[in-house]
């Protein structure tokens, strides 16, 4: 199993996994260049069209921007790609049963179930809860992760333990602490604390990879993304 969190540069190359109208070549060719860092071509690629789903697809073969939010697979050389900008990239594996998982999680998807979702098929490709291992990539960590009381009330909605993962900082605001939210997701799946790696890297003060919120910020619109990206 070969993993790679892929930010703005590869070497000294600039890249940017993006695909819309904009800049859709470069984001192919992000693609590309990624994925033969990894050993293989764009050709043993997976992508998906993410829209905060909890969708899971089985992949066997490539797929371009196929909608759904996470993928899983048993078939050797094929790289699971997931493209981030604040939201948690979460890469899984079985290496015992040979069966990787990578999923989108924003704080949506990852409330509404993507991660529950993928652990789930991980299983029916033969995958064991005790066996599972994860990684999640840079994402928007709580020093930074601003919310309003709408979302927290989205959330205790649905579970009123949840309150526990916002406070008030001293700045005034309200935030979220988004990375505890997916490690105790990933727990409540069966996996130990102990079989889970969370990136200490924040999206939006990171200058190696690229945040929505920082380049709403700066006027610079949604045209960036980081790929997450896994293979057998």
């Amino acid at each position: 199993m070969i993993y790679r969190f892929y930010g703005n540069r590869i070497g000294n190359k600039s890249v940017n996994f993006h695909t819309g109208a904009d800049n859709f070549m470069d984001g192919i060719n992000s693609l590309d260049m990624a994925a033969r860092d990894m050993g293989l071509d764009i050709s043993r690629t997976v992508t998906l069209y993410q829209s905060q789903s909890t969708d899971v697809i089985h992949a066997k073969a490539f797929e371009f921007r196929k909608p759904a939010d996470a993928a899983v697979t048993r078939e050797e050389g094929l790289i699971l790609c997931i493209r981030t900008a604040d939201c948690a990239p979460i890469l899984l594996y079985d290496n015992i049963n040979s069966v990787i998982g990578a999923a989108h999680a924003g704080w949506r998807g990852a409330l509404s179930g993507i991660i529950e979702n993928t652990v789930t098929e991980m299983i029916k490709l033969g995958a064991k809860r005790h066996n599972l291992r994860a990684m999640v990539g840079p994402m928007l960590l709580q020093q930074s992760f601003i919310c309003q009381a709408d979302m927290r009330d989205v959330f205790i909605g649905q579970d009123l333990e949840f309150s526990k993962y916002f406070n008030k900082a001293d700045d005034g605001n309200l935030h979220f602490n988004f990375e505890d939210f997916v490690q105790n997701k990933l727990m409540s799946c069966g996996l130990d604390k102990n079989s889970i790696e969370i990136s200490a890297i924040d999206t939006y003060t990171s200058t190696d990879f690229y945040s929505y919120r920082l380049g709403k910020h700066q006027g610079m619109g949604d045209n960036t993304r980081n790929c997450a990206m896994i293979f057998l």
